[in-house]
């Protein structure tokens, strides 16, 4: 599907936070995953057992003009994917982490998050034109313009749904 928008036309702009943002919020933990876990489920971790977890914030702001609507998975099946262990749609490769070396620019590391949600969780600038609050959910996906989208470094600790990097196994 091919869709045109004139020059002046109000757009979404969705950006990743930097890493100046991710720095400070970044821990190191192990925990134990096992195979009735979604984290498994959805190959965030690669076998059951004990792994070492890097978390860190991450947030999705979107900087347009307009809003980001998430997609219909009927419509568009090579854009997202219903998430059986969450119940609701996942957009597919909406974000990726690495790591990688300094010296060479070699990656170490890459995280295996499949997809993601797409929900505003608060505002990032505040103006007549942003909203205070949302009515974005994981089954009504989108993000507002001033909006973003935080994958708290703790959220897989409650519901298992963000995939951190995942460094060494025990």
């Amino acid at each position: 599907m091919c869709e045109w928008t004139e020059l002046n036309d109000p757009l979404p702009d969705i950006i990743p936070n930097g890493e100046t943002m991710v720095l400070p919020t970044y821990l190191l933990h192990w925990k134990r995953f096992d195979n009735l876990s979604c984290a498994f489920d959805e190959a965030c971790v690669f076998g059951t057992g004990a792994r070492l977890i890097l978390r860190f914030n991450t947030d999705i702001m979107n900087i347009g003009t307009a809003s980001f609507h998430g997609v219909d998975i009927f419509e568009r099946p090579d854009l997202a994917v219903y998430a059986k262990c969450h119940q609701h749609p996942h957009m597919k490769g909406f974000a990726k982490q690495e790591i990688s070396d300094p010296a060479t620019g070699e990656i170490i590391v890459q995280s295996s998050k499949q997809s993601y949600c797409v929900e505003a969780s608060l505002p990032y600038q505040f103006g007549t034109k942003v909203p205070c609050t949302s009515e974005t959910t994981c089954d009504n996906q989108g993000l507002e313009p001033g909006m973003l989208d935080r994958y708290d470094k703790y959220l897989d600790v409650r519901i298992y749904h963000y995939c951190s990097l995942t460094l060494f196994k025990s």
